[in-house]
């Protein structure tokens, strides 16, 4: 019974923090890699 308690408040506690974690911050940041998944980021980069 207690755990189920326990359970219920960390539950409860995570659902309250979880929109405060959420938040955007109204910017996309892509990191510039190497390699052939980055490979379209480079040609649209370069044709801009």
């Amino acid at each position: 019974m207690k755990t189920n308690r326990l359970a219920a408040a960390l539950g409860l506690l995570g659902a309250l923090t979880l929109p405060l974690a959420a938040q955007a911050e109204g910017r996309i940041s892509i990191a510039q890699q190497f390699g052939i998944g980055y490979l379209i980021l480079h040609v649209v980069k370069d044709s801009s």
